[in-house]
């Protein structure tokens, strides 16, 4: 998915909020150093979040744009509503949902 459509979902699921471009933008590329280092926790010369986590990034993308106004609210309770959100910007349900990526122990003198 280019960025483009990724930017048109989010105006789709975020509607009829009507968030600009630049918003947009800015929680893409969060939502993308969050999972590339959830992804390649060692480090990785991948800069493009992997096909199979895209939608997940856009559900981060709705998580932190719902936030907005209240981030790192722990507690909230007004006319029967009550709202608690998880520790960090991203929810740790979407965050486990990607896979780490792990390799094996090298040896340093072969």
């Amino acid at each position: 998915m280019t960025q483009d459509e990724k930017i048109t979902q989010l105006k789709n699921l975020l509607s009829p909020d009507t968030p600009t471009d630049e918003e947009l933008v800015a929680l893409l590329l969060i939502t993308q150093g969050a999972i590339l280092n959830r992804r390649y926790p060692f480090g990785t010369d991948i800069y493009e979040v992997p096909a199979r986590y895209e939608y997940i990034q856009l559900q981060m993308c709705v998580a932190l744009y719902n936030k907005k106004g209240a981030e790192g609210q722990t507690a909230h309770r007004e006319n029967g509503i009550s709202r608690t959100y998880e520790a960090g910007d991203i929810p740790q349900s979407l965050l486990k949902q990607i896979l780490p990526m792990a390799g094996s122990v090298a040896n340093e003198n072969s």
